[in-house]
Order: C-alpha cells, then structure tokens, then sequence
C-alpha cells in the first residue's frame, strides 16, 4: 500500500508539471505522455480507494507470498524510497525526485529515457522480456540486476516491479521499487543468470562448459559448497557427469573423482520413486537406496536431489549440497526445481548439437564429395571434399544452384505409380563437370531425399565421386582390348566388328565395299637382318603411312605380323578401289629411313568387293587373302582383285 502511495504522488507530481505547460503546443509523444499518466493516476485512485487492496492481495505485495524471494521483505536497507513508473518499452513515464536523482535525468527527461539506458545489454534483453507480458503477469517480481547511477559505475540493485492494469486487467505500465544495494545479496540470482545458453551452444560453447556456468552460478550466488549435474544416454546405469563447481574450501580434486566412479557404477538413477520431483536430504539419512549422493570426507551437511525427466523416464540429475544446515528452505527448493526445466532443455539441445556436429564432421571427412539441396537444387550444405572437387569456396557455393540436379527426374520417381507418392531411393548416374579452371571431370553422383517424420521430402543429398580416373582406365583397357599395341591400329576384333557395320550400312545405302589385304613381300629378311626392333619400328611406319592413304570413314586394321587389312565403303566406282590400291603402293614405295639405313619395302595386295564376290563378312576376307597371295605370285608389289575381269585396267 505504501508504495502504491509513493507512486501516486509521483504521477501527480508530473501531472501538475503537465498543467503548468498546457498553454504551450504540445508534441504527439507528449500528449501520448499526458494520457498515459491520467490513464495511471485514475488506476491507482481507484486502486487506493478499494476495499479489497490489503497487504495480502497476490497482485500488490512488494513480493509474492509464493515467490522463492520472500525473506526480501524482511531486510531493511537504509537509503531513500527509489519509485518510478515505466511503460512496457521501457521507458520512464515518471519519477520520484530520489530517483531522478539516482538515474541522473530530471522531469524534462521524462516520457524520452528508457530504463535500457541504465542496465548492461545482457540484463536488458531479459528484464524487457518480462516487461513484454500481459495477461500472464499477476504479481510483482524481485530482480537483482545492475544499475549505472550518476556516478558513472555499475551498482548492484534489487527491484520490486508491480504490473499496473488497465480497466480491461491488461498491463499498461510497471511501478518500479528500487534499492541500491552496497553489496550482492546471494539469496537471489541476478535477472542474467539463466541467460540464454542454448544460443552459446550453437556458437561453439561446449555443453559442458554452459553447465559449469550454472553450477559456479549457483555455489556463488547461494553460498554453498558443491552443484553438479550429469546425465546418462543409454539408460539409467549409464551416468556421466557433466559438470559441477564447488566453494574454494572444498577438495574436490582429491575426493571427487574417486568418489564418483563409485558412486556412479552403484546406478543411482534406479533408485528415483515415479513422481517424486525434489529429494531432500542430510547427512543424517542417506535417501535412495542409502546412496552416498556427495563425497561424504567432504563434510556436507545438506543436499537437494532434483531429477532431470522425459517423461516418467529419468534422463539426469542435479545435486546441490552444502556444508551448512538448514539452507535448502523451501524458497531456494523452489527455485531449483523452476531451473529444472532449463537445464534439461540445454542437455537435449547439446545432444542434438553434438550429434549435429558429429554428423556434419564425419560427412566432411569422407573423400566422396557431398552436399545438400533444397526441392529446387539450391545447395544449403557442402562438405570440404566438395569444394576440393569443384575448386570453389563454401562462400561462392551455398545458395547457387546445383548444376546437375536432376529435379526432373526426381519427382517422376515420386509420382510415378508404383511409389503412391513417396521417395522411392536413390538416383544414381553418371554426369559431365567442367571444372573453373575448364578442366573437364567425368562424376558418379548419387542422389537420395532427405525425408521429415511426416514422410514428406525436405531436402536432397547428392554424394559425388570423381570417376575420371576411372573412366580413363576403363577406356584405356577398352582400347587395348580393340586395338593393336604396337601399331595403335584397330586389332583383329574392331576389324570384324566395322566390317559387319560397313556392310549393314552398304546394304542400306547401295555401293560398293571392298576389303583389301596386304602383306610386306620381304619383312622377315628385314626382321632378321636389322632385329625384331627395327622391324617394330618400321612396322609402325608403315601404318602411319596407309592411314593417310584413305578417308576418316575408312578403316585401316593390322590383324598379324606385317598383315594389315583395309575396309573402303561408300564406292560406286571399281575404278575408285584401283586409284585407293594404287596410292598404297606408292605411298611404300619411297624407302625408309632407320638408324642411317634405307629400307625398301614391298607390298602385295589382294582385293575383295561386296556384293560381287561374296556378301558374307568372314568370306570376304578370305577372298581377300586368297587374292593376296595370287599378288605375291606375281611378283610382289602390285595389287589383284578376287574378281580376274576387274584386273585389267
């Protein structure tokens, strides 16, 4: 009632002041201002005026007969009153002449200073989440916080805040009761002291070191000896200790560990009746199943056991002890409980975020490349073989679209029939990358959808692999496989494969098609003259040489030895097979020259023309042989078709 009083007469005050300088224009915020302390002193009339507002009603008690902060009210602090009201933004409405004094503003100030001016950042994000609430606020509440005064240094502060409502019971303002305080009270947390972990969590904290924090929190603002909290994973005998702090006096280094491994392996988490949400306990008594729930060397009189649960199942603990009796008072208890909820919620984030990281760690080490899309294949995710793979950084990747994504065929396996409207796995296949530096790259890539607990399709990760290496070797094994490896020339096999080609494509479009079979009349003298090396050498002159005697679409083949075989398609003309035979012979005849030695070379041919002589594949080279060796009788060094009319020019 009293500082409903004080309040009033503060609100009257600065209405007064309103009145002086009614003469003068007034601004929008000023009227604003103006209409706001009329709204206040009519609530608090009325407020004053009722029979029913006595020091027991739960909305106007300077602290809440249910707050864990009661033992406030029985403290005397020897300064001047300190009141002011504030709107929900923050800012001061009006203000006693003590606390005009202390904020260092004067009554021109008012309706423009925000009481965020005064209080650390941190202090101030939370204090104006609470003044932010309407209908659920039903009572005052104590903060400890931290006030700049005029002196320009941060001062310790205890303040009563009582919600005042509108007609409607709608919050409009907050009357404020301020005390400087010489030193910290311990009995009350500072208003930061829950600050928001889970955010410290997301930046790098460790789960460990937020929990610390609460721990050294509580020894160091309620005194006691010892806190810690730990929790298990895999059931209730699996208990790992999280953190823990403890007063100076305490030996933790010497007792602790040895005493937790015991502790921990007696599985005391089974022990926790269904229900049961605080344990007290001393030093007398041994709760749960006669487990010792702190060092007993360490001389602690007192404990609280509170239970960290989902559900009936319980996940945790925390432990607070002291070496002090009677200090766990049903107001601290209370306040234990109410963290209770905090300290599991950072648990599960950390867990979640551990795993996240863990996840994300061991996608980035793999060597395949990977990342993850969105439904439109715009990339959210890479790991750092990705980047390696495209020669990128992260920043020029995310946000940009996936090249190869293939959305089509993405949602034609969804929607197709057999799947009714589900992911039906992966989407393998092969894609073509050039790379920023125009290096171009063969890739495996993999895609697979990334589906959410309603079974619907959120995300897409494509894992790449880099198969160019792969693709070279199985083209280089590809092509020894079809082609000679001492001329480079298509072997035995390719030969009969484009022969069946050529005539399939002969039979279609008409013409001729001739093969011709050559043999070097006097290769093994030379062979056995100069060495086998020489005769290799000259070997792959002479391919050299027929290739440039005939078109692209011709084929040119060594089946054996000094045997080369050659396909002509696409003739109309057996003049034009004359001309092709001709220029082979020229083309061998200039000698060649190896290590200082001119080497002559003669060639016989035998030709073979489809449809004439045969239209059976393996015929026609027969045929051709056959010819060859009617060359080689002769006398070498001149060219006969199979058909003898064809010979005479």
């Amino acid at each position: 009632m009293k500082n409903l009083q004080h309040v009033q007469q503060a609100v009257e005050a600065s209405l007064r002041e309103f009145a002086q300088v009614a003469e003068t224009p007034l601004s929008s915020e000023e009227r604003a201002l103006g209409q706001t302390l009329r709204t206040l002193s009519e609530r608090l009339k009325y407020l004053l005026a009722s029979p029913e507002l006595s020091t027991s009603s739960p909305s106007f008690q300077e602290t809440s007969s249910a707050s864990w902060m009661a033992a406030w009210s029985q403290r005397h602090v020897q300064v001047p009153p300190c009141y002011f009201v504030t709107s929900s933004n923050g800012t001061i409405l009006t203000a006693c002449e003590n606390a005009c004094s202390v904020l260092g503003i004067d009554q021109h100030g008012l309706g423009i200073v925000s009481l965020r001016d005064f209080i650390p950042s941190d202090e101030w994000k939370l204090i104006h989440q609470m003044l932010q609430k309407d209908e659920s606020v039903l009572s005052s509440n104590t903060w400890s916080a931290t006030l700049r005064t005029t002196s320009g240094q941060n001062q310790s502060m205890r303040a009563t805040v009582t919600p005042l409502f509108d007609c409607k019971h709608h919050v409009s303002a907050w009357a404020w009761n301020l005390e400087i305080l010489d030193e910290p009270q311990r009995e009350a947390p500072p208003v930061s002291f829950m600050q928001d972990y889970s955010a410290q969590l997301v930046e790098g904290k460790s789960l460990e070191f937020c929990l610390s924090q609460i721990c050294q929190g509580i020894v160091s603002i309620f005194g006691i000896s010892l806190a810690w909290i730990a929790s298990c994973q895999e059931g209730p005998e699996s208990l790992s200790l999280l953190a823990h702090a403890e007063a100076k006096k305490i030996d933790w280094v010497n007792f602790g560990p040895m005493w937790w491994k015991d502790f921990s392996e007696s599985q005391p988490l089974t022990h926790f009746p269904p229900g049961v949400d605080v344990i007290h306990g001393t030093h007398n008594d041994l709760p749960l199943g006669k487990v010792a729930w702190v060092p007993p060397v360490l001389g602690l009189r007192e404990w609280v056991i509170i239970p960290l649960r989902h559900g009936e199942t319980v996940c945790g603990v925390l432990v607070v002890a002291s070496d002090q009796p009677a200090v766990f008072k049903q107001s601290l208890c209370a306040w234990l409980q109410g963290i209770r909820a905090q300290i599991l919620a950072l648990v599960d984030c950390g867990n979640r975020l551990a795993d996240m990281r863990l996840r994300s760690a061991a996608m980035d080490s793999v060597s395949y490349a990977v990342c993850v899309v969105d439904l439109n294949g715009c990339i959210k995710w890479v790991n750092e073989a990705y980047t390696k793979l495209v020669d990128q950084p992260v920043h020029a990747l995310l946000g940009t679209l996936f090249r190869t994504f293939p959305k089509e065929q993405l949602q034609s396996l969804v929607h197709s029939p057999s799947s009714g409207g589900l992911p039906t796995g992966c989407l393998k296949s092969e894609v073509h990358e050039k790379r920023p530096t125009g290096e171009e790259i063969d890739l495996e890539q993999v895609v697979t959808p990334v589906v959410n607990q309603q079974g619907e399709i959120t995300h897409y990760v494509a894992i790449l692999q880099d198969i160019s290496g792969r693709k070279t070797a199985e083209a280089e094994i590809k092509h020894l496989a079809f082609h000679d490896s001492l001329t480079d020339l298509p072997n035995r096999m390719m030969f009969e494969d484009r022969l069946q080609q050529a005539l399939a494509q002969t039979r279609r479009q008409g013409g001729l098609l001739a093969v011709l079979f050559l043999d070097l009349d006097n290769f093994k003298p030379i062979n056995d003259q100069y060495g086998h090396r020489m005769g290799d050498r000259l070997l792959r002159i002479v391919a050299k040489r027929l290739v440039t005697c005939v078109r692209s679409t011709d084929t040119v083949a060594r089946l054996s030895g000094d045997e080369f075989t050659i396909i002509l398609q696409g003739l109309d003309r057996v003049r034009d097979i004359r001309q092709v035979a001709q220029k082979i012979l020229d083309c061998l005849t200039p000698p060649i020259r190896l290590n200082n030695h001119r080497i002559f070379v003669k060639t016989s041919i035998g030709i073979a023309v489809y449809p004439n002589d045969t239209t059976q594949p393996a015929k026609l080279l027969e045929v051709a042989d056959h010819a060859m060796y009617q060359a080689k009788e002769q006398g070498g060094q001149k060219w006969v078709f199979a058909t003898p009319e064809w010979n005479l020019e």
